[in-house]
């Protein structure tokens, strides 16, 4: 009995122990994500204007001949995850998708941000040209313009489909995992007087960086979204475990000073 007490009160102290450094990642979460999802709203409006805009500078003729010699065989996949655990499906799901693609597309590369989506595809054997970790919660053109340099950089080199996988923001309670072909992409909207100053790979890596700048804040900002939910949940297991831990040890521990009630009202009895 004595030995079990132990055990109980050691299992207590350890999931205490858990939830104090669950609170504290909740409470850095939920402190991160109002500033987080203001930002991407503010970012999806210039998102879409820059993508308006680059629809009215460019021909389908001149892009068509930038991406002539493109290989569809080729793809290049940019990966969204994070860099640290307790996070729900932000990672499993974006890995899941990562490993289809993959089994799909033999012939394919990745650039992956996150630690935990650069240990993924290296375990799963596939090829990164670049990794970035450590991206800051609250993303800037810097960060945006050091990936779509890389991509530009590859894309003249392999003229290769380029796709991105990550979760989308739809709101607090809702994200959406999105599988995005960023490049190429077909022009709809009516031409703006043909700009001869402006080159096409110019326009494009203006185009790079507002995609990569958005899906980075789309990321960033669902992955706080799961952090906040899945550290309440298990803030909300653990005070369940807890209780159910402090009934077992009272129980015992009750169980036990009945029992040496018991034993010395049996010994005084005996002396009589």
């Amino acid at each position: 009995m004595a030995a079990s007490l132990a055990l109980i009160k050691r299992r207590i102290k350890s999931i205490e122990n858990t939830m104090k450094i669950t609170k504290a990642m909740s409470m850095v979460a939920n402190s991160k994500f109002s500033k987080s999802k203001s930002n991407l709203y503010v970012n999806n409006e210039y998102a879409k204007k820059m993508k308006d805009g680059v629809n009215k500078l460019l021909t389908n003729e001149n892009l068509k001949e930038y991406v002539k010699e493109i290989d569809e065989r080729k793809k290049l996949f940019i990966i969204m995850s994070s860099d640290l655990g307790l996070c729900g499906a932000f990672n499993s799901g974006t890995a899941k998708r990562a490993f289809i693609e993959k089994e799909k597309n033999k012939n394919c590369k990745f650039i992956v941000c996150g630690t935990k989506g650069r240990d993924f595809i290296g375990a799963i054997g596939g090829e990164t040209i670049a990794e970035y970790v450590e991206l800051p919660y609250y993303p800037s053109i810097k960060e945006s313009r050091i990936i779509s340099n890389k991509i530009m950089r590859y894309f003249k080199e392999e003229k290769c489909e380029i796709y991105a996988i990550y979760y989308k923001f739809i709101s607090v309670i809702k994200k959406e995992l999105i599988l995005e072909k960023i490049f190429p992409f077909d022009i709809k909207e009516e031409q703006w007087n043909e700009q001869k100053s402006i080159s096409v790979e110019d326009i494009l890596t203006l185009y790079f960086d507002s995609v990569i700048l958005n899906i980075l804040m789309q990321s960033k900002t669902s992955e706080l979204s799961f952090r906040i939910e899945t550290t309440n949940n298990a803030l909300k297991n653990g005070k369940e475990l807890l209780a159910d831990l402090r009934k077992r040890y009272n129980r015992i521990r009750q169980s036990n000073i009945t029992n040496e009630i018991s034993e010395i009202i049996g010994g005084v009895e005996a002396l009589k």
